[in-house]
């Protein structure tokens, strides 16, 4: 891997230099921010040589000895990431317009994701369609590429969504696809049951069986070739069940959005429940803005979601920013920021590009 930032290679590292983040102890999320800490062993020594950090690493007690280790790892640097970010597709990022602050505009996103040359994203609002804002960046982005002027030889694809926040009314699903830059169809994220505002609408019947309509927007989306979200209502396994079921016997492309088990949620399903939703041909989305801590989320083991990715393996897993806020950062850095991560947890450079570039090429009928 190479990257285009500075990185001083004084020392040969060995290859298996990776090792898990120095997450909270769980007693410090349990408690929320009450945290016990023992200090540092006592066979810590004032000064260290190489040799001594070196072992220290290996036998995974880095957080004993504070930023050293870090400046051991020379394969991790700014611009590791790029041959990865390259060609990927981060399918839920969060951009102005919007009913809430967000840290750019999708004019602006699409112009740093074409210099990053990264192949698509999808824009998402959880109350309003964004195929429209889509199209518009799409043409800017063209038109810099057209005008030798502006010095962009790249466009990325500039894809927005369809949210049925207000109706499951499958015509929709007609007239939307004859749209520009759809990019999928996601079921409500605030609005339903009066959450936050608008119509009371249910995914699922009293008996936990889909809605007939919602039953008519998924096969319909699988006859357009539309990717089809789950949207927050669909938190947990037994919901996602019912709809991955209906979806693979239909021929839809499902993504559970959010599926990644994290602290406000750790129990929406086992391992070998979300190996039977891969089994039905389901994506597991991993976000993240629930992975790397942050303002928004201080609370959050940056292990869990990447020993989770690991476990279940890359062919159904993708990962996206979910990004935007702006306690959280530019959308971009925070997407290479998690290439980084899985980086050096020791995720395999193919499993990365797998779940970054052809996972979500697969979802979204990019092939």
């Amino acid at each position: 891997m190479s990257g285009k930032a500075y990185n001083p290679r004084i020392f040969k590292m060995e290859k298996d230099h990776h090792e898990r983040f120095n997450g909270l102890p769980q007693e410090a999320i349990d408690a929320y921010r009450s945290v016990t800490h023992e200090g540092k062993a006592k066979d810590v020594p004032e000064k260290w040589t190489y040799d001594q950090l070196w072992e220290m690493h290996k036998a995974g007690r880095s957080g004993e000895v504070g930023h050293f280790i870090y400046e051991m790892m020379y394969d991790i640097y700014i611009g590791v990431e790029d041959e990865f970010v390259e060609n990927s597709i981060d399918t839920q990022v969060r951009l102005y317009p919007d009913y809430v602050p967000r840290y750019l505009d999708i004019n602006d996103y699409a112009l740093k994701a074409s210099k990053a040359k990264m192949r698509a994203f999808i824009s998402q609002d959880h109350f309003f369609p964004t195929v429209g804002q889509a199209w518009a960046a799409q043409q800017k982005i063209n038109a810099m590429v057209e005008d030798e002027n502006e010095e962009l030889d790249y466009a990325v694809q500039c894809l927005g969504s369809h949210i049925l926040a207000w109706s499951h009314h499958p015509d929709q699903i007609h007239l939307i696809h004859k749209y520009p830059n759809l990019g999928a169809v996601l079921f409500y994220c605030q609005t339903y049951g009066g959450r936050n505002c608008g119509p009371t609408l249910n995914i699922f019947d009293e008996n936990g069986n889909l809605d007939s309509e919602v039953k008519q927007v998924i096969k319909l989306c699988a006859e357009y070739n539309i990717p089809v979200m789950t949207g927050h209502a669909t938190m947990y396994y037994n919901q996602v069940l019912t709809m991955a079921r209906y979806a693979s016997e239909v021929g839809a492309n499902l993504l559970w959005m959010h599926a990644a088990p994290w602290a406000a949620h750790p129990d929406r399903a086992t391992i070998e429940e979300y190996k039977e939703l891969i089994k039905l041909g389901c994506y597991l989305q991993v976000d993240a803005n629930k992975v790397l801590p942050s303002i928004i989320w201080p609370m959050i083991d940056p292990n869990q979601g990447l020993e989770w990715m690991v476990e279940l393996g890359p062919d159904h897993i993708i990962p996206c920013t979910d990004g935007g806020q702006p306690f959280f950062g530019d959308p971009i850095d925070i997407w290479k920021m998690f290439v980084r991560a899985m980086i050096h947890y020791g995720i395999k450079e193919k499993d990365i590009k797998t779940m970054i570039q052809t996972n979500p090429a697969k979802f979204l009928y990019l092939e």
